[in-house]
């Protein structure tokens, strides 16, 4: 539903999906397996950078439904180097 609703193609929610599936460390992981490997500074600035855009685009869509967004793509954020 995000992918089509919001324009955030699926590379960028599986990337999103599999790094908080499989880092974090004690902090902040989502699953156990990711407790004892704590993300890189390019992990978490990647993340950081996702989230930011796609609360922005979810903003844009409720503000201008009918307006035509672009599409958000993996070019559009750093890269998470995993």
């Amino acid at each position: 539903k995000a992918a089509r609703e919001y324009k955030i193609h699926k590379d960028v929610l599986d990337k999103v999906g599999n790094i908080t599936a499989n880092k974090g460390g004690r902090a902040s992981a989502r699953k156990a397996d990711g407790i004892n490997s704590d993300l890189t500074g390019q992990e978490r600035h990647f993340l950081e950078s996702a989230t930011k855009a796609m609360i922005r685009r979810v903003a844009e869509v409720a503000l201008h439904p009918e307006q035509p967004h672009p599409k958000i793509t993996m070019s559009d954020l750093p890269n998470p180097a995993t």
